[in-house]
């Protein structure tokens, strides 16, 4: 059994954990694993540089957190994990998300009157200046190429856009004032359900737990939160 089928295996035990751990094994073939074993699974994302780690135990997680080296960005599945890594590499920040996993059973709802539509990287510096996590415009212009950022137009007026993370959790969501308030982030966020739908790919998400908008949002759309929190842990 390789390394892939052995982390896939584990990692299916709990989807709801670990489906920010799938994705990247579903969209990247320039993943170099870690440890792949019945008790964890741990792997470097290589075109984006980040470690993804989930185990069972503290003292899994100390083992294998003994093999890495220079970590500057990582997804941690559990507190102790976060912990570990973060005084082991001098991480300073460490930012708990949510983790949701949507359903993609069924096709998900999606406004008729909006036309949403991939947008050019032309668009790409429009897109940095107004998503609230302002990114660098070069970063926009790689998750363009790799998964597309989509536009909700409304009488030929963008009023938000969405795209996936460098990793592939669904996110960039942003609906511009004028906007909000309309439904167009619930049919935004639908519509890359059913795009990841369309990709046998796995729809997840994850959402700051101070971003209380985000969260009361996904409190209403057809997806499950899992009782665990996952951990940024970064520079």
């Amino acid at each position: 059994m390789d390394n892939k089928t052995r982390a896939t295996e584990y990692l299916s035990k709990d989807l709801l954990k670990n489906c920010n751990l799938i994705s990247p094994l579903q969209i990247s073939d320039d993943i170099k694993f870690v440890y792949a074993e019945n008790d964890g699974v741990c792997f470097v994302m290589c075109d984006s540089n980040i470690v993804f780690l989930s185990t069972s135990r503290s003292d899994i997680a100390k083992k294998v957190i003994s093999k890495l080296e220079n970590v500057e960005l990582c997804v941690a599945s559990n507190k102790f994990e976060a912990d570990m890594i973060s005084t082991k590499f001098g991480l300073k920040k460490i930012i708990p998300c949510y983790q949701v996993l949507y359903n993609t059973e069924k096709i998900q709802p999606v406004n008729e009157k909006l036309e949403i539509k991939k947008l050019d990287k032309n668009l790409a510096e429009f897109v940095a200046l107004n998503y609230s996590m302002h990114p660098e415009t070069e970063e926009v212009c790689e998750i363009m190429d790799r998964f597309g950022i989509y536009g909700a137009y409304v009488d030929g007026e963008i009023a938000g856009f969405i795209g996936k993370h460098q990793e592939g959790s669904i996110g960039m969501l942003e609906v511009f004032p004028d906007y909000r308030k309309q439904g167009i982030g619930t049919s935004l966020i639908n519509f890359m359900v059913n795009l990841c739908k369309s990709n046998h790919q796995i729809a997840y998400g994850q959402i700051m737990t101070t971003n209380t908008a985000s969260f009361n949002l996904h409190k209403t759309l057809d997806c499950t939160f899992s009782d665990e929190l996952v951990y940024w842990c970064f520079t």
